[in-house]
């Protein structure tokens, strides 16, 4: 399946289309970014414009940085460390980290099912080819 996904993947030839491509990626670090104005306001934090935008990269950041060093959580622990720059106390911290994660899960199990479903690909008889590819191999 992974090999599938990675043939389908193609670089749009029309500028407009470049240009959507762009501007949906643009739109959706703007939707995620506002995940943690959600999140503030519901524990009572409200933090300056660019706080949240150093939020958002500063835990961007951490996360691949922690791919390369192969250490879990590397979201988690940079938001955390930024929340504590910011000096947001430490449990108001932990429920907006809390509350983006989940959104963040949330959305890409939600979006990504409703993807396969209008590509028409189901996911048990998936697992069970691979299931099947794995017992023959």
């Amino acid at each position: 399946m992974r090999g599938a996904l990675c043939d389908g993947v193609v670089w749009p030839r029309s500028r407009w289309h470049r240009l959507n491509v762009l501007l949906g990626a643009v739109a959706a670090k703007l939707i995620s970014a506002t995940h943690y104005v959600w999140a503030g306001l519901a524990v009572g934090v409200v933090l300056a414009p660019f706080d949240y935008l150093f939020l958002m990269v500063f835990a961007g950041f951490s996360l691949v940085l922690s791919r390369f060093v192969r250490v879990p959580g590397g979201f988690v622990i940079g938001s955390a460390l930024a929340f504590d720059l910011l000096g947001v106390p430490v449990e108001q911290a932990l429920l907006m980290i809390l509350f983006n994660w989940m959104m963040s899960i949330i959305l890409v199990v939600s979006v990504g099912l409703i993807v396969l479903w209008q590509s028409g690909i189901d996911i048990r008889r998936a697992r069970q080819e691979a299931e099947a590819a794995d017992v023959s191999a």
